[in-house]
């Protein structure tokens, strides 16, 4: 994964659709595998699994690129 392709994010509702696989970085520093959207809280509890910054790996809503 490109580091410039992260987005960061401050907490609220999920910004992808859910079926859309992403890998998250976790306030306490953890990065995650590619999953779906909708496995995440989304929302910011002030917590050390709260979402400071995700990246997209395959969005359903995008049309796939011919090769």
């Amino acid at each position: 994964m490109n580091e410039t392709n992260w987005i960061e994010w401050g907490g609220g509702d999920c910004p992808l659709h859910w079926t859309a696989v992403v890998s998250v970085k976790l306030r306490n520093g953890y990065v995650t595998v590619p999953v779906a959207a909708k496995i995440f809280e989304w929302d910011h509890k002030q917590q050390a699994s709260d979402i400071v910054a995700y990246v997209v790996i395959r969005d359903p809503a995008k049309p796939k690129e011919a090769a």
